[in-house]
């Protein structure tokens, strides 16, 4: 009985070692209010803001969460003005702006454009931050909104990271891969 028991715990033993990780357990997050659909490696802690503004009333919705050092943020905001020609062009430069103030000094910064996400234009942005750390982010427009997804690691967390055997640069093409402007 005891040799019994001690295989079973045995072959528990070897069955548990011999698992192994596939890797980050990523899942689907989709926002209806905002539009948006994306994976992520964590759940996102949904803050909506409202502010009364002439000619209508502006929304933002964001959606943040962190997992193992890695931050992930979605936003989506309403057009404040009626889309127009200039609309996208506008979003981008304030949007190309507040990237790279708000992070610090920026050492090296990267844009690819000329692109769609679901046939809407779009930008991939790819920075360098000087303290260390790193930000990549898509900005898409469409008649609606603008939609954010950003994603970023400081120095320190890279450090982390890299000890986890995660690489910031899949991760963050899985995720920005994944957006979807879900079409109002």
């Amino acid at each position: 009985m005891r040799t019994g028991l001690l295989l079973i715990i045995l072959f528990g033993f070897v069955s548990g070692c011999s698992q192994t990780e596939t890797g980050p357990k990523w899942s689907d997050f989709e926002s209806k209010d905002g539009g948006i659909r994306a994976s992520l490696l964590c759940t996102p802690k949904e803050r909506i803001k409202s502010f009364q503004d002439q000619p209508r009333p502006i929304h933002i919705y964001s959606y943040e969460c962190e997992s193992n050092g890695i931050r992930f943020l979605l936003s989506v905001k309403n057009h404040q003005n009626d889309f127009n020609a200039k609309t996208i062009d506008e979003s981008f430069g304030s949007n190309e702006f507040l990237l790279k103030s708000m992070f610090g000094e920026v050492e090296k910064f990267s844009a690819r454009k000329d692109f769609t996400t679901n046939g809407f234009a779009s930008r991939d942005y790819d920075m360098e931050l000087k303290a260390g750390g790193k930000v990549r982010a898509l900005i898409v427009v469409n008649e609606f909104a603008t939609y954010e997804a950003l994603i970023g690691v400081t120095q320190d967390n890279l450090e982390i990271i890299v000890q986890k055997k995660l690489d910031f640069k899949s991760i963050s093409d899985k995720f920005i891969g994944s957006v979807e402007i879900l079409k109002k």
